[in-house]
């Protein structure tokens, strides 16, 4: 189901119309909301007000949690459902673009040290590759009986670049 929400405000995407939500208290007003798909919440986070929010269908709660993001704009926020975290990174701080990933599971914010990150940026999006992770072992079984698909995908792992744009030109 999809869910937006704006200052005081929860609504819900029913296919044809924006149907308004009794959120039981006001929403947080919020840059970044994410569905935590193991904790079924909403989790929403705004830097300048310290702790995230989650909304588990009926009410807001506000999390109290010890370190956070420092405060920012234009950061990005998904969930990684393959790990049950909330990742953030970057945004714009006092002047700077910041190259920082923070991960939120669900009581905590914790910094996270990388070897690469992409340069500090500020707008930027973000999203959980369902097909890449999560329905890996389901489609390899699927291949196993297509002998064709697996060789396709062997090559796609090996060298993708070189493999796509044939494949997406082909008729």
């Amino acid at each position: 189901q999809v869910v937006m929400v704006a200052p005081q405000q929860l609504w819900r995407w029913n296919g044809n119309d924006w149907v308004a939500v009794a959120a039981g208290g006001p929403p947080p007003v919020t840059s970044l909301v994410v569905y935590d798909e193991a904790r079924q919440v909403l989790v929403a986070y705004e830097p300048s007000q310290g702790a995230p929010w989650e909304w588990d269908g009926a009410a807001w709660t506000q999390l109290a949690t010890g370190s956070a993001p420092s405060a920012r704009e234009g950061m990005a926020m998904a969930y990684d459902e393959g790990r049950h975290v909330t990742v953030l990174f970057g945004g714009f701080d006092s002047g700077s673009r910041l190259a920082d990933t923070w991960e939120w599971n669900g009581a905590t914010w914790l910094p996270r040290t990388t070897s690469s990150a992409p340069s500090g940026r500020l707008g930027a999006a973000m999203a959980f590759l369902v097909s890449r992770h999560l329905a890996r072992s389901r489609v390899e079984r699927s291949l196993a009986g297509h002998p064709d698909f697996a060789a396709i995908d062997r090559a796609i792992g090996q060298d993708g670049r070189r493999i796509v744009l044939p494949l997406r030109l082909s008729p």
